[in-house]
């Protein structure tokens, strides 16, 4: 017999029906999984943002000791901050990622992203884009960039160490010490130099864009232990910076952007996962791309 036929003859006949059976059906509908936003999903292989099919990563909530006390002025001084729990891409945004982005949105890009992407590099990471674009991706796939401190601990992992894989340098497993005219290698293509968490590439390959402004003299204002620090507010004028830091170079934190983790160029000390750069957020560089995270608004 068919069942299904009689079903709907009988809720076509009494409406009515259909009302009542509603609670029933919406509770047949499987729940959203514990402890996961809407739009992250649980497969076989881990975590998936839906919108982009990106992997993700689950970040613990807990501390992490920020900076370094033997790298350059700006990573100092070491400091214990606090992390709520949080999702970081896997892997760096690729080219083909990017392009479904501007396809589905209608974005117009600030910089030439399509001078990275030509055939067979679709799952390269996307380059040439400026922090603005970088921004528009992660609104658009419902994520965020990562702060300097979500960037930092997913590459350091919970030991804070200064490589993703440990706290010596290895070769071949991160793409680094390369030629300027040799570029990026797939995302993920080394799984040897891995993060603890399994977070890919945060050595080598290309730069990334993060969400916080640069300020070369803010770690020292960071008091002990604080919660998800997110870097200097933007605005002061810089003429007023350089009076109170009383140093001719100044410090243009309002007008620069922090990017992170070294490209296939970078000296193998450049990727050491404390190591800061800035830019413009208005520029786009050939080695420099961007991945998103998500807070989970979980207290440690």
């Amino acid at each position: 017999m068919n069942y299904h036929w009689w079903i709907q003859k009988l809720l076509r006949a009494m409406p009515w029906l259909a009302l009542m059976a509603m609670p029933c059906l919406v509770q047949a509908q499987p729940a959203m999984q514990d402890g996961l936003p809407p739009g992250i999903i649980q497969q076989d292989k881990g975590l998936i943002a839906v919108k982009d099919q990106m992997p993700m990563v689950r970040i613990a909530a807990g501390p992490l000791q920020m900076g370094s006390m033997n790298g350059a002025h700006d990573e100092k001084p070491l400091h214990s901050v606090i992390l709520s729990a949080y999702l970081i891409d896997q892997h760096e945004v690729t080219n083909a990622q990017f392009a479904r982005f501007v396809a589905e949105s209608h974005y117009q890009p600030q910089g030439p992203y399509m001078r990275g992407f030509t055939k067979g590099t679709e799952q390269m990471p996307v380059r040439f884009v400026t922090w603005h674009d970088a921004a528009a991706y992660a609104r658009w796939a419902g994520r965020t960039l990562p702060t300097e401190a979500q960037w930092e601990r997913a590459a350091k992992g919970p030991k804070s160490l200064t490589y993703p894989w440990g706290d010596a340098y290895q070769a071949g497993l991160a793409r680094l010490g390369g030629a300027v005219a040799d570029g990026p290698i797939a995302v993920g293509s080394l799984l040897q130099g891995a993060s603890a968490e399994g977070c890919l590439d945060m050595a080598g390959n290309v730069w990334e864009w993060v969400a916080d402004w640069y300020d070369r003299y803010g770690y020292a204002a960071v008091a002990a232990n604080t919660l998800n620090p997110s870097g200097p507010a933007d605005g002061t004028p810089p003429e007023e910076r350089f009076r109170k830091n009383s140093t001719a170079s100044g410090n243009e934190r309002s007008t620069l952007k922090v990017i992170r983790g070294g490209a296939w160029s970078s000296r193998p000390d450049m990727a050491r996962a404390a190591v800061r750069m800035w830019s413009s957020p208005e520029h786009w560089l050939n080695d420099t791309g961007f991945r998103c995270a998500l807070p989970l608004e979980k207290k440690p």
